[in-house]
């Protein structure tokens, strides 16, 4: 999980997605925008086309993938509660436990319980996007970036049990 102000999304993900890559990984980026596979329609919206798009991804072969939910924040947020939408993205994020995801959220919203409980590493990005930082890797806390010590830090107080798969 990530945590980072709305904008860090896109380009935390793509830099992250260089690196995968370069390690032989596929990346999915569930952003709700058609591709070819999806209808072309804008009738459709945001978070249907992305609720396809996840059920593709968690149904496909996940060896070797990664898949980014850029919106899960807006998908499945507590204060929201049930919508249509979290209900049927929870279910999906639970269907195939062996798929490695990386949920984006920002820090003003809160996650379902059901769905934080995913997530037992996050990465806090503390800097506001509209301040502008200069760009470079999102690290754990314990292995500080030099020029900025504490823009970036992780929080490791999510316990797990040997049944629970850890999701990044």
């Amino acid at each position: 999980m990530v945590i980072a102000d709305k904008g860090w999304t896109h380009l935390l993900f793509y830099d992250l997605r260089e690196r995968l890559m370069a390690a032989g990984l596929r990346c999915e980026y569930i952003d709700g925008r058609p591709t070819t596979v999806d209808s072309p329609s804008d009738e459709n919206g945001v978070m249907v086309t992305a609720i396809s798009q996840l059920r593709r991804a968690v149904r496909g072969s996940v060896e070797g993938v990664v898949v980014g939910l850029p919106h899960l924040d807006v998908m499945a947020a507590a204060e929201g509660g049930w919508t249509n939408v979290a209900r049927e993205v929870v279910p999906f994020l639970y269907e195939a436990p062996q798929a490695v995801l990386i949920g984006f959220c920002d820090p003003t919203l809160t996650l379902l319980p059901v769905v934080d409980k995913l997530f037992s590493k996050r990465f806090v990005v503390d800097q506001s996007f509209g301040k502008g930082v200069e760009s470079g890797p999102v690290v754990a806390a314990d292995q500080p970036f030099p020029s900025e010590p504490h823009a970036v830090s992780a929080e490791h107080d999510k316990p797990s049990s040997p049944a629970d798969q850890p999701r990044d």
